[in-house]
């Protein structure tokens, strides 16, 4: 009889860990992005974190190539306003930024111009990017747009 107990359970449990057929896997739920430069007196580097809850910035951060490592420390949460501006990027991620784990577009600060740093948070991945701020060939236009769109995004929240 435990045995039947035992099979009936764990059938119970297999059915019900479906997969849910309306989830999407492309969904952004948060982005962490910011500048950095590397020949600077101060404010070298400024991190922001927005999801539909929250904004906030990191203003730890004093490494300022921020590494392929780097784990976002809220510091201070952003007013709603502020949150709102931010939010659009999470709608508008490029598919080509979630086709590769690590992905360097040009050679962000090698000449002192600084880059964009950008995590793409989804459920079953997290996305890392440095992304020169001159355009580079390897910077499709749509990489292009969103890396714009960040740096107006920044402007917009400071």
């Amino acid at each position: 009889m435990r045995i039947v107990w035992a099979i009936i359970t764990v059938w119970v449990l297999l059915a019900g860990c479906k997969k849910d057929p309306d989830y999407d896997e492309t969904v952004v739920d948060g982005i962490t992005f910011g500048t950095y430069y590397g020949n600077c007196l101060k404010n070298c580097v400024k991190v922001y974190d927005v999801s539909l809850a929250v904004l906030q910035i990191d203003d730890s951060v004093t490494n300022s190539k921020l590494t392929w490592n780097y784990v976002f420390n809220s510091t201070r949460t952003l007013d709603k306003s502020k949150q709102n501006v931010a939010i659009p990027p999470l709608k508008q991620v490029p598919a080509e930024l979630m086709k590769n784990s690590t992905t360097t577009f040009g050679s962000p600060d090698s000449h002192d111009q600084g880059g964009v740093y950008i995590i793409i948070k989804t459920i079953p991945a997290i996305y890392r990017f440095r992304i020169d701020m001159d355009d580079t060939p390897d910077q499709s236009a749509e990489v292009r747009t969103f890396k714009q769109q960040v740096l107006e995004v920044m402007k917009q929240i400071k």
